[in-house]
């Protein structure tokens, strides 16, 4: 997300409150709470793409009802799994297709960014992404939290993506001078890159303690986080060049849409499965 000029700070802090006590609460209070709040995010945040993906389209603009029918079949995936959490039963082709297609999307969306005037995201069927990649990649929060031996760890993972996303923002704001990516956004830097990694590091290895990880797991996990939460920035950043906009929406005072507050949170889900499968000893102690 490109920093908002000074005056926004205030506005920001106030809607990051708000957004962290919706989000937290819910966590603590039950995970169905918690998924039942995402889906609702999840939902918003697909309607923004969609009109994103309207305004690079300039000659092919759908109406209203279109966006709500593309963003209603995004949710489809995330709905069944979330099905199959509440029941405690997952088909087991279920996982690896979801992932199998969340890790292709993921990683198209990836090298979109290196040599393309074009997304290729952008340039597939209105359908095709609602369940292939949005679909698939709101998925896998349930699958999450249905691999997960306590939800409650989850917490980690949301405070090291904040805890990344505000180093970033003060660090780049305060030291900031060389541009990381200025074709897609020209205010991010290296500094405020180095900042949400340091970030993200040090909040995980505060969590290292009540995860019962060892140290140097904290950290190198907090390390992946906060690299994965700088990539979905500038995937989502490239968007909206793409479409020729600043913000994906104007929801969140400060911060502009759900898309531009939840970009690196969806970015990682497919990775943070693939961790909690191949190397669980990252999140459940050594």
């Amino acid at each position: 997300m490109e920093p908002p000029a000074q005056s926004d700070l205030p506005r920001r802090l106030k809607t990051a409150f708000f957004i962290g006590l919706v989000v937290l609460g819910s966590l603590y209070l039950h995970p169905i709470a918690f998924l039942g709040v995402f889906g609702l995010i999840f939902f918003i945040l697909a309607l923004e793409f969609f009109s994103l993906r309207d305004h690079f389209f300039l000659k092919e603009r759908k109406s209203k009802r279109m966006h709500y029918w593309l963003a209603s079949l995004s949710i489809l995936p995330f709905l069944l799994g979330f099905i199959f959490y509440v029941i405690e039963a997952i088909p087991g082709a279920f996982p690896g297709t979801i992932l199998l297609f969340a890790l292709m999307s993921s990683i198209i969306s990836i090298t979109d960014m290196y040599g393309y005037s074009h997304s290729r995201l952008y340039q597939l069927p209105g359908w095709v992404s609602a369940i292939f990649y949005l679909g698939c990649h709101f998925a896998l929060l349930p699958l999450i939290f249905f691999t997960l031996e306590n939800h409650h760890q989850f917490f980690a993972v949301l405070f090291t993506i904040w805890a990344s996303d505000s180093m970033a923002y003060f660090l780049g704001r305060r030291f900031g001078k060389r541009k990381l990516f200025p074709s897609l956004s020209p205010k991010k830097t290296y500094e405020g890159l180095v900042g949400g990694l340091l970030g993200g590091m040090l909040m995980m290895a505060l969590f290292a303690p009540w995860l019962e990880l060892s140290l140097q797991n904290a950290i190198g996990f907090g390390f992946l986080i906060a690299a994965g939460v700088s990539i979905g920035d500038l995937v989502e950043s490239r968007y909206k060049r793409l479409a020729g906009v600043k913000d994906s929406g104007i929801l969140l005072p400060g911060h502009g849409g759900m898309y531009d507050r939840f970009d690196g949170l969806l970015f990682i889900l497919p990775w943070l499965f693939t961790a909690l499968i191949f190397h669980p000893h990252l999140f459940i102690g050594n």
